[in-house]
C-alpha cells in the first residue's frame, strides 16, 4: 500500500468536490460520480430517502473519525459527530430508526477494558442543533470478556432484510470478533427495557475444528422468521470459516436459540480452497438460498485464490461422510486469468436486485491504476456471467477512488453507492455509480 501525496492538484480537487460532485469514468459500463472525499471511510453506507450516512476512521475534531451524512438532493456533506481518541474505530454499516436516529458499532473504547461499544446518535429536534451521542452498550464488562469483545459488524433487527426502518425499541442483534465464553467471538442480542439497554450472548463460538471462530465483518441476515444467518472468518474443520444459522425457539430474549453449522469452507483441505476461504457474510434469496463472497479461495491466480461468489442451499450434502451439511455451488471464481481484469478479493455483503442479479466490489484487480490495481465494482447476472461495472483508480492520481471496501448498496433506480479506502482528495471517496 502506498500513501497518496497531497499535491496542489488534489487540494484544488478537494475544494471542487465541496462545491459540485465530479463525474468520472465515462468509458466504463457505469458512470462514477465522486460525491465527496471523506478521510478513510470505513465501508458500507446507509441510504435513507435522499440521504446517505456513513462513518470514517480518521478526520473530525479529534482525528478519530466521524459519522457523516450526504444529502443527494442538495449535494451537501455534513459531519454529524466526531469520535474521541479513546472511543473510536467505527465498523460495519449504520442503521436508522423511524425517528431518524442512527445506531452503530465501535471496535475500540467503552468500559474498563475498551472492548468496543454500541452507540445511538440521536437526531436533533431542531435542524442545525448537534446530534446527541448515547452509549447503548459497552462490551467486555469483565476481564474475561464473556459478553463479547470487539464488535466487528453492524447491527440487524426483525424487518431489516425487507428494508423496514428500525422501530427504536425491539431487539438488536450483532457479533463480536473475539470474547464470548471461549474467546472465539459471539452473537449477541440487545434489549431496551425501562430506558436501559441490556446485552445477552446467544452464541459463543468454540473454534476449530467443530465450530466457527471470529464472525465475519458483514452484518447478520435476519429472515422473516427471525432466524439469524452468518459466517465466521475462521474456524470449522479446515480453519477457513463456516456458515451458520441461529433459530429462535420461542421468545427472542428469554429462550435459548438453537445453533447449526451449515457449511465448512475448504472442508476438503485443498490448498487453494476451491469452494472459498474467508467468507464475508451472506444474504438470502427468495428461495431460501444463501449467497455471499469469500475474500480468498477459488481457482484464481494467486496461491490462495482470489475469491469466489458462492451459493449455499439446503441439499443434505456430505462433508467427510456426514450428510447434514448444506451444498456449496461456486457461481464465480475471480481472477481466472493473469491480470485480474475482472477483479480480485471481493469484500462485504453482496447486493441483489429484483431479477436476482448480484452486485459487489473487489478491493483489488481491474484495469485502473498500477499493481495490484485499484479495485472494481461488478455485477454477476443470473447466468453467472461477471461484468466489471467500474474500474477504480482510472482517473489521474486515483481521484475517483482506490481500493473499494465493504461492498455496495443498490437503490430502486439501479444506482450503486459505496466508499473507497484510498484515493480522492483526502484518502478515500464516497461514490455513486449510475447505469
Amino acid at each position: 500500500m502506498h500513501l497518496l501525496r497531497k499535491t496542489s492538484a488534489l487540494a484544488a480537487l478537494a475544494l471542487t468536490l465541496l462545491i459540485n460532485p465530479v463525474s468520472l469514468g465515462k468509458s466504463s459500463a457505469y458512470t462514477e460520480t465522486v460525491l465527496h472525499s471523506p478521510v478513510s471511510p470505513t465501508g458500507p453506507v446507509l441510504k435513507d430517502g435522499n440521504v446517505l450516512y456513513g462513518t470514517t476512521q480518521s478526520g473530525g475534531t479529534h482525528g478519530a473519525g466521524v459519522v457523516f451524512s450526504y444529502d443527494l438532493s442538495t449535494s451537501t456533506y455534513a459531519e454529524l459527530f466526531s469520535f474521541s481518541v479513546v472511543t473510536n474505530q467505527p465498523a460495519g454499516s449504520l442503521i436508522i430508526d423511524t425517528s431518524g436516529n442512527l445506531y452503530g458499532v465501535l471496535q475500540n473504547g467503552g468500559g474498563l477494558y475498551s472492548g468496543g461499544e454500541i452507540f445511538e446518535l440521536q437526531k436533533p429536534a431542531i435542524a442545525g442543533n448537534p446530534w446527541v451521542y448515547h452509549v447503548v452498550y459497552d462490551f467486555c464488562t469483565g476481564s474475561s470478556c464473556t459478553d463479547g469483545k470487539t464488535p466487528g459488524a453492524g447491527l440487524t433487527y426483525a424487518g431489516a432484510s425487507s428494508g423496514t426502518e428500525y422501530d427504536g425499541t425491539s431487539l438488536l442483534f450483532g457479533t463480536t470478533s473475539s470474547g464470548g465464553a471461549n474467546n472465539h467471538g459471539a452473537v449477541y442480542a440487545l434489549q431496551l427495557s425501562g430506558g436501559t439497554w441490556s446485552e445477552k450472548v446467544i452464541r459463543s463460538f468454540k473454534g476449530s475444528p467443530t465450530d466457527g471462530d471470529t464472525p465475519s465483518g458483514g452484518a447478520l441476515w435476519m429472515d422473516s422468521s427471525n432466524n439469524l444467518w452468518g459466517t465466521t472468518n475462521f474456524g470449522g474443520s479446515a480453519g477457513k470459516g463456516i456458515a451458520f444459522k441461529l433459530h429462535p425457539r420461542g421468545d427472542l430474549w428469554t429462550d435459548t436459540w438453537s445453533y447449526g453449522r451449515l457449511y465448512n469452507f475448504c472442508w476438503t483441505n485443498v490448498t487453494k480452497c476451491p469452494d472459498g476461504n474467508l467468507p464475508n457474510g451472506v444474504i438470502m434469496d427468495a428461495s431460501g438460498n444463501l449467497l455471499g463472497s469469500t475474500t480468498l479461495g477459488g481457482n484464481g491466480q494467486q496461491s490462495t485464490g482470489n475469491g469466489v461468489i458462492f451459493k449455499l442451499n439446503n441439499g443434505s450434502c456430505t462433508e467427510g461422510g456426514t450428510t447434514t451439511f448444506w451444498c456449496n455451488t461456486v457461481l464465480y471464481n475471480f481472477c481466472p486469468s493473469s491480470g485480474c481484469a475482472d477483479g480480485s478479493e471481493p469484500g462485504g455483503l453482496l447486493a441483489m436486485d429484483s431479477s436476482g442479479n448480484l452486485f459487489g466490489s473487489t478491493t483489488y484487480g481491474g484495469s485502473g491504476g498500477s499493481s495490484p490495481f485499484g479495485g472494481t465494482a461488478f455485477k454477476l447476472n443470473t447466468s453467472h456471467t461477471e461484468s466489471v461495472l467500474y474500474n477504480f483508480c482510472s482517473a489521474g492520481s486515483c481521484s475517483d477512488g482506490e481500493y473499494p471496501i465493504g461492498g455496495v448498496i443498490l437503490d430502486a433506480s439501479g444506482n450503486l453507492y459505496g466508499t473507497t479506502f484510498r484515493g480522492g482528495a483526502n484518502m478515500g471517496v464516497l461514490y455513486k455509480l449510475t447505469p
